[in-house]
């Protein structure tokens, strides 16, 4: 382990954080327009039912490409999530690393 892996695992690190925000952004924005798009149909009476399981089936049917762009931005932020965890696993392994070499001279 030499300077340069160490300097390229924490830029891993950060574009992995980076990656992870851009990821929960999306996700919000998708859910974001799913809700929008799901009170103007609600507002022009195109999602109507005699219970809410009607009404969600109904919405499912209106808007599922909305909902398809939702479950897309979450498979993304998982993703997102595990490929930070796993940089920070590096991270914290050559912290300690460092902590051990540093305790040893």
């Amino acid at each position: 382990m030499d300077e340069q892996s160490i300097i390229n695992t924490y830029c891993k690190l950060y574009e992995a954080r980076k990656g992870l925000w851009q990821a929960s952004e999306l996700m919000l924005q998708r859910r974001t327009e799913l809700e929008q798009e799901r009170a103007a149909r609600i507002a022009a009476g195109e999602i109507m039912g005699k219970n809410a399981d009607e009404r969600e089936s109904r919405a499912r049917d209106l808007l599922a490409s909305f909902y398809a762009a939702v479950v897309d931005a979450e498979l993304k932020e998982r993703r997102a999530k595990l490929d930070y965890d796993l940089v920070k696993i590096e991270v914290d392994r050559i912290d300690t690393i460092l902590r051990l070499l540093t305790v040893q001279k």
